[in-house]
């Protein structure tokens, strides 16, 4: 539930992406949930969306195909590599605001060496694509970070100011 792609690894097998029903649930039953039900700034400007490894996928996800609901993403250690040639295409597929803003990050140490120059290639690459499309994007190298929760936590007095700036 959180690729939004289909794709096959030797690790995971063959995975049904159903991530797209995900975020339709969220934009179109928890948000106007919470819009009726508290006092927020329901507006685009005001709506952002963060995660971390396949919700840090989904994330960056969400403010590609959902840049008319999310203008804000953090994108923390994103698994994009199960999945380059289709974040790819979602990227040149769709228009984007001007003012969308981007957090990405990725730690030195989150793969086997053998795994950790590409996985690093393609995060930046997503990051550098994205910011040749306009998106105000900050790419965060973690030295020696790891793909786990205490690294990634280190990371949100990193995003969160960037994002609401």
């Amino acid at each position: 539930e959180y690729s939004p792609y289909d794709f096959t690894s030797r690790r995971f097998g063959s995975i049904r992406g159903t991530g797209d029903v995900t975020l339709q649930w969220l934009i179109h039953e928890v948000k106007p949930h919470i819009d009726r039900h508290y006092r927020t700034w329901w507006h685009r400007e005001a709506t952002a969306v963060a995660g971390s490894s396949m919700g840090g996928l989904m994330a960056l996800y969400a403010l590609l195909r959902y840049n008319d609901y999310f203008s804000k993403a953090a994108a923390i250690s994103p698994s994009v590599g199960f999945n380059m040639p289709a974040m790819e295409a979602e990227i040149e597929r769709n228009e984007y605001h001007a003012d969308t803003r981007l957090f990405v990050s990725y730690g030195t140490r989150e793969q086997s060496p053998r795994y950790q120059s590409l996985y690093t290639k393609n995060v930046t690459a997503v990051a550098r694509t994205l910011a040749d499309k306009g998106f105000c994007t900050q790419l965060h190298r973690h030295e020696r970070g790891t793909h786990c929760e205490a690294c990634w936590e280190e990371e949100v007095p990193l995003w969160m100011p960037f994002l609401w700036l």
